[in-house]
C-alpha cells in the first residue's frame, strides 16, 4: 500500500473517531466534554469559540481544549441531521457509514 493511501485511511480513521466522540458529548452520553463545544440555537451545528475565546497569548490552555471542537467543526456540521440525531452511538455508526456510503455513490 502506498504511503498516500495509509494516511489517507489514517485521516479518515481519525475524523471517525473525532465525530463519534463529538457525538458521545453533544448527546450528552458521557459526563465529560460539557462546556467543550458551543452549540448553535438549534443544538445542531458546532460554532466556533475562538474569535471571542481567545483574547491573548496566554490562552494556550484554552487554545489545547479547543483543538478538538475546531478541527472537526465543518465535519460535524456537514452531517444530516438523521445522523446527528440518533439514539444511541451504534446507531450514529451505522447512520454514519450509510452518509459515507451515499456521499460514494453520488460522487462516482
Amino acid at each position: 500500500m502506498a504511503p498516500f493511501n495509509k494516511l489517507r485511511l489514517f485521516n479518515e480513521r481519525r475524523i471517525r473517531g473525532d465525530l463519534i466522540e463529538t457525538f458521545k458529548v453533544v448527546s450528552n452520553k458521557v459526563d465529560y466534554g460539557k462546556d467543550l463545544f458551543k452549540l448553535s440555537r438549534s443544538g445542531l451545528n458546532i460554532i466556533s469559540k475562538s474569535k471571542a475565546y481567545f483574547n491573548s497569548s496566554k490562552d494556550i490552555c484554552k487554545l489545547r481544549s479547543a483543538f478538538l471542537p475546531e478541527r472537526i467543526r465543518n465535519y460535524w456540521n456537514k452531517l444530516p441531521v438523521y445522523v446527528k440525531n440518533s439514539e444511541n452511538v451504534n446507531d450514529f455508526k451505522t447512520n454514519l457509514q450509510s452518509f459515507k456510503n451515499d456521499c460514494k455513490e453520488s460522487s462516482d
